[in-house]
């Protein structure tokens, strides 16, 4: 097996639902999306993308479980940390530099008051990695789960 098979197959042991791998010169030109802010001479983005329990999205939207949505979020988020964990130690240990980049509220020294600018976009890292496309709403959408996921990039 190769490296990207490796790659997948943690990530599915992992719970992830979907992988893909992009270059970065998908994402040249994008602040929010130059990796190498993060680990210079980056040359892949892989990224992680976990579906969202919809039975949480349905009772937290219908007002029967205020809750449930949020723990979902919470153990999602987890999971896709430890994902990425796995992975970034698997490149390590076969000598690629490489970082799990934190999935949420993770932004860069702010210049300005309200300038929130995110260490990586992993949504944008998603639609270079070909694991969905950005919609309307500025949110990745993916033809298996629509917008109800959760990102995360190594």
């Amino acid at each position: 097996m190769g490296i990207k098979d490796d790659v997948k197959q943690i990530a599915g042991e992992s719970g992830m639902d979907k992988v893909g791998f992009g270059s970065v010169d998908r994402l040249e030109g994008i602040p929010s999306a130059d990796p190498s802010y993060l680990l210079p001479g980056t040359r892949t983005v892989i990224s992680l993308v976990a579906a969202n329990d919809r039975d949480a999205i349905r009772a937290y939207l219908s007002k029967k479980d205020q809750t449930a949505y949020g723990t979902d979020m919470t153990e999602t988020y987890k999971r896709i940390f430890r994902a990425g964990r796995a992975i970034a130690r698997e490149l390590e240990e076969r000598g690629h530099e490489s970082i799990n980049v934190v999935p949420n509220f993770s932004y860069r020294e702010q210049r300005e008051p309200y300038d929130m600018i995110p260490d990586f976009s992993h949504r944008y890292g998603a639609v270079a990695a070909g694991t969905g496309l950005m919609g309307w709403s500025g949110n990745l959408m993916t033809p298996e789960h629509g917008a109800a996921v959760h990102l995360g990039s190594v």
